[in-house]
């Protein structure tokens, strides 16, 4: 962005595209609260459900390189915008077109709107903050996810009135309207800086030109975690009530709470030491934690211990990751940079939760968990690897 306040991190144009964030990730989560509800009500079987879900995310982790290249070449607030836009119009198509088939087209449309928006918001908050407070300013813009997986579902299903869904649909179109809104009030980018300093790297030719080699090792550090993450998130409800515990909605309480509160931490913490990557190694020490608890858990204190290691582990490698994918990154990649992490977190997702319903049908959701462990071990013994290599070279 031209414009960047001096020394500050939550300066009024980083507290924008903040804003602009929670209202996306929330208008997110209250579809998928929603819409399987209001498929259901409309007579929808559950494969058109997942029909709509799958093309959804194909078509977002698809559209993502294409979405970080068009920002870097063009407009990062362009590309949100659109993206925010799409998401706005398909809320109203739900209103005004309750039709499996429509519901399938708009869901299609709307992974393309998703996946512009959430490859261009990191890095239009990369450009808003100070140089040397990047990697800490970006461990914070994490904070919204949170906030938005509060927000979000809790808000569309208060506004469901009997049959009456419009509300809902209503609602989520006026905020992803106010998010664009947001976005149009930042700055314009200094795209002659931009392509200047473009002009200067030596172009990397076909393919990888969508993707950044300095986000790659975060990159693949979150690709395995979100295989875990994925693999044990989506059959955790099933495998809760498997052991008599009909309410898990604690669970999801201690780990928003733990993960808001380690993010705080381990932001501030990144600016203090010289090598914000090997904070990586304890925190995914933590992480593996996770999978390991659900694997013992034979009861709801176990799960909810999981819960609390979960929310540390998840929260410390969140802030990190996403901070050191973007915060290497030139100013002129850093939509390719976005798109890198996000494709990932896509790869991850898609494989663990297809994989592991298979695993899970096939073994059952204990011997799952047991198995998921291995992926932040995984992760972790790479993050060894890299350090010890760079170190060993120092």
């Amino acid at each position: 962005m031209t414009v960047k306040m001096k020394q500050k991190i939550w300066n009024k144009n980083f507290l924008k595209i903040f804003l602009a964030s929670i209202l996306l990730l929330a208008g997110n989560q209250m579809i998928m609260t929603v819409l399987p509800l209001f498929m259901e009500e409309i007579g929808c079987a559950s494969s058109i459900l997942g029909t709509a879900t799958s093309i959804s995310a194909l078509a977002a982790m698809a559209a993502r390189p294409v979405a970080g290249r068009i920002a870097d070449k063009r407009s990062k607030r362009l590309v949100m915008g659109l993206g925010l836009a799409v998401m706005s119009l398909g809320m109203l198509g739900f209103a005004v077109l309750p039709f499996a088939a429509a519901i399938i087209a708009i869901r299609f449309m709307q992974g393309f709107g998703i996946s512009a928006a959430t490859t261009a918001q990191v890095a239009i908050a990369a450009d808003t903050l100070p140089g040397e407070k990047v990697e800490e300013g970006l461990s914070y813009f994490g904070i919204g996810n949170t906030v938005a997986a509060a927000l979000g579902p809790s808000l569309g299903l208060a506004l469901i009135f009997g049959r009456n869904y419009l509300p809902s649909w209503l609602a989520g179109a006026g905020m992803f309207l106010i998010a664009m809104l947001l976005i149009w009030a930042l700055p314009a980018e200094n795209r002659k800086r931009e392509a200047d300093r473009r002009k200067e790297r030596v172009p990397t030719k076909g393919f990888w030109n969508y993707f950044e080699k300095s986000a790659s090792l975060p990159s693949i550090i979150w690709m395995i975690l979100m295989v875990a993450d994925s693999g044990a998130i989506v059959f955790l409800p099933t495998y809760a009530a498997q052991m008599g515990v009909k309410d898990i909605g604690l669970f999801y309480a201690l780990q928003a709470c733990t993960m808001f509160i380690t993010t705080l931490a381990v932001g501030t913490l990144m600016h203090r030491v010289d090598n914000p990557e090997a904070l990586l190694v304890p925190s995914l020490l933590i992480y593996c934690g996770f999978p390991l608890l659900l694997f013992l858990a034979h009861g709801l204190g176990m799960l909810l211990l999981a819960g609390v290691v979960y929310g540390v582990g998840l929260g410390a490698t969140t802030a990190l990751v996403r901070a050191l994918s973007l915060s290497r990154a030139a100013l002129e990649r850093r939509g390719a940079a976005s798109a890198t992490f996000q494709c990932a977190q896509d790869l991850g997702y898609c494989v663990g939760s297809f994989a592991g319903g298979i695993v899970a049908n096939a073994y059952g959701y204990r011997t799952l968990n047991g198995i998921l462990v291995l992926f932040p071990v995984a992760a972790l013994l790479i993050s060894l690897a890299v350090l010890w290599r760079r170190n060993s070279a120092r």
